[in-house]
């Protein structure tokens, strides 16, 4: 019994440890001029833009948008699709 459980702790520290190395987090926009939004859709107003080859720090990210940081803390959503993610 005591094996099982040392074998189920090890195994889910493991795929912890695989999923951190999967996420991807880190951004550089790829897009000519990317406007960056205060939310995740289209209607959000926009807070600043970005040139091509800026690098960002990538917070979270779902099927269309990407919550980004930059250097100096500003954050916002950007298309996904502007973004190459490393």
């Amino acid at each position: 019994m005591a094996g099982a459980i040392k074998f189920v702790l090890v195994f889910s520290i493991g795929f912890a440890s695989l999923h951190n190395l999967n996420k991807k987090t880190q951004g550089i926009v790829t897009s000519q001029v990317a406007q960056v939004l205060n939310a995740p859709n289209e209607s959000g107003k926009p807070k600043f833009s970005l040139h091509e080859g800026t690098k960002l720090t990538v917070l979270s990210t779902n099927e269309d948008w990407t919550s980004v940081q930059l250097a100096n803390g500003n954050e916002g959503w950007i298309k996904t699709s502007e973004l190459g993610l490393f």
